[in-house]
């Protein structure tokens, strides 16, 4: 399969729900829909990348401010150490997951939003079962706060509406079925996640990190972007070099089952399943207390899950690992700020 992304840059993308991995539908046949929006006919790569292109040139972003660099505060809700924000979608209000482990704006089809269709199916694929049929689509307006988002492509994924009566039990996930703000809506700016204060920061392209006073203690780390513009960090595991993702729709720190066979002596127990990022802390953890370093700083992470698939990375880094700080992320100049919070 490929991945629709890819023909935009390189490689394919696997990640977690609920930011799942995205496969261009070229060899897959359309899926059921449970609203108006009716799944589109495949067409070829070729097709698929000019309409995918003409798009992201509509885009259009605006922060409505008149504070230095435009910068808007974004209140957050933290759930399960989960950021969310309220969004004005085309007069509907919705309550979305910010999440940096994720590229797209997504979002269940159920909620029949209003959208325009450009005729490119989708396949959306997490950690385990099956993969889930979408489509790309354009949304005209949504607001996050002072931010504006104009003509932007969406996903609009065949997700089930959830139940009114979840599972319960001691092995209940607890997974999100809607509104994802994929990195996508944020790589035009420079934000700020500020965990202890639970608010988004959010500034132009002007807003230098690496030119401002740091106070002691603060790290100022280069990082790689993968083809979705997700933020990699170098670091170690154990001793073991190893890439970390921020991932803010994680609730829990995550290892990918390969690095933890290689690497960690992990041995998995017969009729093992999978753990999802977005499982319950009922969920006992696989690992604790494991060394681990980003740009030269040691720390331990004390408890570690393992996954079957992490994005193309080694680590996944929850929000909850980042509680006590504010990470700013600078896609400008391809670096990550972390302070400690006041």
């Amino acid at each position: 399969m490929l991945l629709l992304i890819a023909l935009l840059f390189a490689g394919p993308i696997e990640c977690r729900q609920p930011s799942p991995a995205l496969f261009y539908a070229a060899n897959r046949p359309a899926g059921h829909w449970d609203g108006p929006l009716h799944p589109s006919p495949l067409v070829s790569q070729t097709v698929a990348k000019q309409r995918v292109e003409s798009v992201f040139k509509q885009f259009r972003w605006e922060l409505n401010s008149q504070r230095p660099f435009h910068e808007v505060e974004i209140p957050f809700t933290l759930r399960q150490s989960r950021p969310f924000v309220q969004a004005n979608w085309s007069g509907h209000q919705l309550d979305c997951l910010v999440d940096t482990g994720a590229y797209f704006i997504s979002w269940p089809q159920w909620l029949q939003l209003d959208t325009q269709q450009i005729g490119v199916p989708w396949w959306s694929a997490g950690p385990e079962g099956p993969l889930i049929p979408g489509e790309l689509v354009v949304s005209p307006r949504i607001e996050i706060g002072g931010l504006t988002l104009g003509n932007i492509m969406t996903e609009a994924t065949g997700v089930p509406k959830p139940s009114r009566f979840p599972p319960t039990g001691s092995g209940q996930t607890s997974s999100f079925s809607g509104p994802v703000l994929g990195i996508y809506a944020f790589v035009s700016c420079v934000f700020t996640i500020d965990y202890r204060h639970s608010k988004l920061i959010v500034r132009n392209r002007d807003y230098d990190v690496t030119r401002l006073p740091h106070a002691p203690h603060t790290l100022l780390i280069p990082y790689e972007e993968d083809i979705a513009r997700r933020v990699v960090l170098p670091g170690t595991l154990e001793g073991h070099p190893a890439r970390f993702m921020l991932d803010t729709g994680s609730s829990l720190i995550c290892v990918s089952s390969a690095f933890a066979r290689k690497n960690l002596g992990y041995i998995p127990k017969p009729g093992t399943s999978w753990v999802s990022t977005s499982a319950s802390l009922l969920h006992p953890p696989v690992m604790q207390n494991v060394a681990a370093s980003l740009a030269g700083k040691p720390f331990i992470l004390p408890n570690l899950y393992v996954v079957e698939r992490a994005g193309g990375v080694d680590v996944l880094l929850s929000a909850s690992f980042f509680y006590n700080y504010c990470v700013t992320i600078d896609p400008v100049r391809k670096v990550l700020l972390i302070e400690r919070s006041q």
